[in-house]
């Protein structure tokens, strides 16, 4: 791509917006912006996609992102240049999207490499560029099929051709970044792009995720086979499955959804995959053990070895239950947020301040939980669509935040003892109020997560209560043969065992406070740090707990769709600049309730294979 000489731009406001009229304009647009403004990026003084054979592709839409020969200045020529032109349209249904124009009026014709870029300048250049995700069809819908096109940059001075996706991911290691240059194939900004259901491919730098493979960590699989997946089969089975949903589970055999009116599915807290096949083999758990019998013979029955989400937690598992969307959708991502709307750390599940035991914001009735909620439910699809759902729980739960904001639209058939769980799941399976319209019954047992945290998931109390469980759920459907149900049992995590000698006291530790801008928030496995010095907090942790965690940057964990599909403006408020990951047996205190650091047995909200694993058990009843 050619570029004219010239020297004194303006930076110029286009469409009524912000003036980005700064001597180091250009520099802080890409370092720092980038990934959440750009949406396509296009260079030339007419600001038309150039394609490389040197015609107009903006009006003829011919291969915009054929650049075979696209250029970026050298980060110290930005400084001498002032003239940079943005322009943010808002979203809309005709294909009014977030645009960008930057980097006009670059001095000299010459060709440089992406290599070349500063380390600031090219980590964001690389992370925005990284992200795939695939639009097939998709201007035909929006009507910008040219605005849509990918931006092809190839670093010209080695004329490497690089078709590996390996080579487009960004590095775990910035060093190696600067001896390579390297093929961008595709530049999306993940808030303005609508992931259609046919798409719903949340993009997976192979670099990234190979680092967490490396060292033992199992990803979420949002693509078919996790938690969000279970959402979808409830949403698909009944017929109100529709283009934005994410897909149903891929491996569940047709037999088991072919004439089914009416969809059970039992949460049990807790319950990872590794612990159901522990208390298989220990025979604690018999009439499980009897339907994944029943898969293993094609029984009418078969066991999925799925995922949850991330992090691997309650609070943002069963927002995704109710709502069939992923954390970065529905914004509940851990059991421990900072909430900018309350200015401080809240507990997710009662959406309360996080360091006393009690307590909601929705307890002063001016406030309406409502009003917090970012998608809709399945409960309140169901119900538009002439359908019902019922949702089994404790009796606590009928007035908390979660029930609220997620299930309002479903009957509420409350439990003071766990035992009458099953005999509540019975009664509403024999008597169907639903009638012969299609019908969704949730049931949740929270005993087994209970006791992991507190005895550890290899205990004898663990045991004992998956026995009642396994009981319970024998009651309710054990003796119901093959028919019209579809239940599946499957759980929101598991358990690692955690050596409560090991914790890691993080809420104690002043030098890091010091470095934070907010309160820690998130797991006991997975810090939420929110801090305008990265880099100093990786160093001070990693000084003072040699080895002990995994440092995720936030940018790379949403270009990696870690967190899911969708929007991340929420995620990014939520989440904090680092991610810092435990695995092995430690775990951290990163918030005091009522002064109490737990000592836990059992912990989950990280990516080890035990806390990401859990089983779909499914089987006609």
């Amino acid at each position: 791509m050619r570029r004219p000489a010239w020297r004194s731009a303006i930076a110029k406001d286009a469409a009524g917006r912000e003036e980005l009229d700064h001597l180091r304009a250009g520099r802080d647009l890409l370092a720092d912006r980038l990934a959440h403004l750009v949406g396509t990026i296009r260079y030339a003084p007419n600001l038309k996609t150039v394609s490389s054979g040197g015609g107009d592709a903006a009006p003829r839409c011919h291969n915009p992102w054929a650049l075979d020969e696209a250029l970026l200045d050298r980060t110290t020529e930005l400084d001498h240049h002032r003239a940079v032109r943005a322009e943010v349209a808002h979203r809309g249904d005709a294909g009014a999207q977030r645009r960008a124009r930057v980097a006009e009026g670059f001095e000299r014709r010459e060709r440089v490499g992406l290599a070349d870029l500063g380390a600031e300048v090219r980590l964001a250049v690389e992370r925005e560029m990284t992200v795939a995700i695939d639009h097939p069809g998709h201007h035909e819908r929006t009507g910008r099929g040219c605005d849509l096109g990918a931006l092809a940059l190839r670093g010209l001075r080695d004329r490497v051709p690089l078709t590996d996706p390996k080579d487009v991911a960004a590095l775990d290691d910035d060093r190696s970044i600067r001896h390579r240059s390297r093929a961008i194939e595709q530049a999306v900004d993940l808030e303005d792009s609508p992931h259609p259901a046919g798409q719903y491919r949340p993009p997976m730098p192979n670099a990234l995720i190979d680092r967490l493979r490396a060292r033992g960590f199992v990803p979420p699989d949002y693509e078919g086979g996790g938690l969000v997946n279970v959402a979808a089969t409830v949403l698909d089975v009944l017929g109100i499955r529709d283009e934005t949903d994410p897909p149903p589970l891929r491996a569940l055999e047709p037999s088991l959804r072919e004439g089914v009116r009416q969809v059970v599915v039992v949460l049990a807290d807790g319950l990872g995959l590794a612990q159901l096949r522990a208390l298989r083999a220990t025979g604690d758990m018999p009439f499980v053990a009897s339907i994944v019998d029943r898969a293993e013979r094609h029984d009418h029955a078969q066991l999925i070895e799925a995922t949850t989400i991330f992090p691997s937690t309650t609070a943002a598992a069963i927002t995704t239950l109710n709502t069939a969307r992923t954390p970065q959708e529905h914004g509940n991502l851990a059991y421990f947020i900072w909430l900018e709307e309350f200015a401080q750390v809240t507990q997710m599940l009662r959406w309360g301040p996080a360091v006393t035991r009690r307590g909601s914001y929705f307890d002063d009735r001016r406030i309406d939980p409502r009003e917090y909620v970012k998608v809709p439910s399945v409960h309140g699809r169901l119900r538009e669509r002439g359908g019902e759902s019922w949702v089994i729980e404790p009796e606590i739960f009928r007035g908390e935040a979660m029930t609220r904001m997620h299930a309002a639209e479903a009957g509420f058939a409350a439990y003071y003892l766990p035992s009458s769980m099953s005999v509540r799941l019975r009664d509403l399976l024999q008597q169907r109020p639903w009638g012969d319209a299609p019908g969704y019954v949730y049931a949740y047992w929270a005993g087994i997560d209970s006791v992991a945290h507190v005895s550890g998931p290899q205990s004898a109390d663990h045991a004992t209560e998956a026995a009642l469980f396994d009981k319970a759920l024998e009651r309710a459907v054990g003796s119901r043969p093959p028919g019209d149900t579809l239940i599946i049992l499957t759980a929101d995590h598991g358990h690692a065992f955690t050596d409560p000698d090991r914790l890691i006291d993080l809420v104690g530790d002043e030098q890091l406070r010091s470095l934070l801008r907010n309160p820690i928030a998130g797991e006991p496995r997975l810090a939420f740090l929110h801090t305008d010095q990265a880099d100093r907090v990786k160093q001070h942790l990693e000084r003072r707990y040699p080895d002990a965690f995994f440092f995720l940057d936030r940018e790379e964990a949403i270009a990696a769709g870690l967190f899911g599909r969708g929007a991340p403006g929420i995620a990014r408020q939520r989440i904090g600049e680092v991610l810092a990951m435990l695995g092995g047996d430690r775990a951290a205190s990163i918030v005091k309730v009522d002064g109490q650091t737990f000592r836990h047995r059992g912990s989950h909200g990280g990516m080890s294979a035990e806390e990401m694993q859990i089983p779909v058990l499914a089987w006609r009843a």
